[in-house]
């Protein structure tokens, strides 16, 4: 598979942008960025926090805000009646 880049696209790529191209052989675009952007991406999305992990800290952040609140008590109280 090669692609053809025109002189814009190549520019916005050097520039750092990214440029969509249609691959006709997998019948769906592509995007052309450069390698060291892909990377930086690359790391971001390996370092994705899932559902439970956002759950925990979450939950983390909770405790340790209300370990820290002299009222909490008094609002545990209030919600029981």
């Amino acid at each position: 598979m090669n692609v053809n880049l025109t002189a814009e696209q190549l520019q916005a790529v050097k520039d750092g942008g990214a440029v969509r191209v249609p691959v006709p052989e997998l019948a769906m675009e592509c995007v052309v960025v450069r390698a060291d952007l892909y990377a930086r991406v690359q790391t971001v999305v390996d370092d994705a926090v899932g559902e439970d992990e956002v759950a925990f800290l979450v939950e983390s952040s909770m405790r340790e805000y209300d370990d820290h609140d002299p009222a909490l008590e008094s609002y545990q109280k209030y919600r029981e009646g």
